[in-house]
């Protein structure tokens, strides 16, 4: 599939949103994003709530960066689900497009974790720790309502929420508070050497719970790939760190096919069997 003309999608969005309640004076293409196409829209006409500005998001049936990759063009019909923040606000389904909450006082965790945990920084194991708890409680939640209900576990797998990414969350571009807990974190749709990084993921597994030895070794085979599929593809970090994260990728891959039990428990990711049943 050839890729989609940025000038005609920003046509079709616009017309999209012409003669509704989110009719655009002004409409900005965002930087950043791998699949969807996403905007800033300043309302013509204020909203009821008195918002001024909402965020658009529209999804062609492929990624945005990799065209030759088809997706379903409805998938974002249910995301976010209704009582998930940020508000969301319509779907229009005959031109594919979302429109949600416009949140300029945040940032992706994606954006935050180096931001605020980087090698300039001096990162805190409980605001890393807190960060993960909120994330692994967040999927435990959702892990259990898919799992009760049939029609949400369609939607679910319908709308990819399987690849639950760091650039998916939304959280306060704020250093959090000295004696802050509850993290805010808004998941808006779903690699780290630094010890924040491992010091999140362990708490977030423990925030999530058991898991079968099984589960824990498919968590592996997906890290493993999101680090020699994604992280390799996007080329948006310096050759150095593409090629350790392959290499590292590689190396979780072929323990986890292997089912090697052992290499994770003395690895970083010794946290996935801690809790194993």
């Amino acid at each position: 599939m050839a890729a989609p003309s940025e000038d005609k999608v920003y046509a079709k969005v616009k017309k999209g949103l012409e003669a509704t309640p989110f009719e655009p004076s002004k409409l900005t293409e965002l930087a950043g994003g791998s699949v969807n196409f996403t905007y800033e829209a300043t309302l013509a006409k204020p909203l009821d709530d008195g918002a001024k500005t909402v965020f658009i998001k529209h999804a062609e049936p492929c990624m945005k960066v990799r065209p030759e990759t088809t997706l379903p063009p409805d998938r974002g019909t249910l995301i976010p689900l209704p009582f998930v923040p940020p508000k969301y606000y319509s779907f229009i389904e005959y031109s594919s497009t979302q429109i949600l909450e416009y949140m300029p006082e945040g940032t992706t965790l994606k954006e935050f974790i180096p931001k605020y945990f980087g090698h300039a920084t001096t990162p805190k194991e409980s605001d890393a720790r807190e960060i993960g708890k909120t994330v692994g409680s967040w999927l435990k939640w959702f892990r259990q309502l898919t799992a009760n209900d049939a029609e949400m576990h369609t939607i679910a797998g319908k709308n990819e929420l399987g690849r639950f990414f760091r650039h998916i969350m939304m959280i306060p571009d704020a250093a959090i508070p000295k004696h802050g807990n509850n993290v805010s974190l808004f998941v808006v749709d779903w690699e780290m050497s630094m010890p924040a990084g491992r010091w999140m993921m362990e708490s977030m597994v423990e925030a999530y719970g058991p898991l079968t030895e099984e589960f824990a070794f498919r968590t592996a085979i997906q890290v493993g790939a999101h680090l020699v599929c994604v992280i390799t593809d996007l080329n948006r970090v310096p050759t150095d760190q593409l090629e350790k994260a392959a290499a590292t990728g590689k190396e979780i891959l072929v323990h986890a096919w292997k089912k090697d039990r052992a290499w994770f428990e003395n690895s970083d990711f010794a946290c996935l069997f801690r809790q194993t049943k």
